[in-house]
């Protein structure tokens, strides 16, 4: 199978394309024949070795040799006891430990992967696990009438956060560069912020702020919230997807 590998840390010149033998799934995995990935901030931390936390596993050389662990595809094959999936089964999910999406072929755990819906695509697939995961978790509690602001508003988590959140009632700020603005519109954003031009974070007062880009104090935030409200924080953000 073509896979795109690497050895070492560094800027994406470190890639090159190997032709590798295709896996066989070990107890409780399964092989997936690979139609679309995508590409999450946590590949681009893992590529470059930094921050610290992206060589866990893998301190002076990467743990895993292919990047890529939003996935989606066909069941090629299933290892010993697994029991929800068969070959031919469209299949998609995080496959953050064992990774491999940049590659024909990949190794999963049954936990990871789930049924593609019939209705979407698989490239629209493989942008969901991550993204969405992170959107999910950080909307969580959202109750009608709440205001929510979401900073990061215009990449893949934040696009879902700010669905996520109208939907549940919530009145939604968008944060992002100018050239997001009618993207977060077009989502449902109730209001949308530069923050080339705005300090977000001298507005309010919010019941929920999701920070989806971790650059700012907690403290920086916290006059911003309403009293005894919350503050999400993520360091993951997905950033586009293409098919393989």
């Amino acid at each position: 199978m073509r896979a795109v590998v690497y050895d070492r840390y560094g800027p994406p010149d470190v890639l090159r394309i190997e032709s590798l033998p295709i896996p066989s799934p070990a107890a409780g995995q399964v092989l997936v024949r690979i139609a679309a990935t995508s590409v999450n901030l946590s590949d681009w931390e893992t590529l470059r070795g930094t921050p610290l936390y992206s060589r866990i596993g893998g301190l002076r050389a990467p743990a895993r040799r292919i990047l890529g662990s939003d996935i989606a595809g066909w069941v090629d094959a299933v290892g010993p006891g697994v029991t929800r999936f068969r070959p031919g089964d469209e299949v998609y999910g995080d496959n953050l430990a064992l990774k491999g999406g940049f590659a024909e072929y990949a190794i999963a755990p049954e936990s990871v992967l789930a049924t593609k819906p019939s209705g979407l695509t698989f490239v629209e697939a493989s942008t969901i696990p991550q993204a969405g995961v992170i959107a999910w978790q950080g909307t969580d509690g959202t109750e009608a009438g709440h205001r929510v602001l979401v900073n990061g508003a215009g990449g893949g988590s934040g696009s879902f956060a700010i669905q996520l959140a109208k939907r549940l009632g919530a009145h939604v700020t968008g944060v992002d560069n100018a050239g997001k603005l009618d993207f977060m519109r077009s989502l449902g954003a109730d209001k949308v912020i530069d923050y080339h031009s705005e300090d977000f974070t001298r507005r309010g007062p919010y019941d929920l702020i999701l920070d989806l880009v971790a650059h700012r104090s907690v403290f920086a935030y916290r006059r911003a919230l309403a009293p005894g409200r919350n503050l999400s924080r993520s360091l993951r953000q997905d950033l586009f997807s293409c098919s393989v």
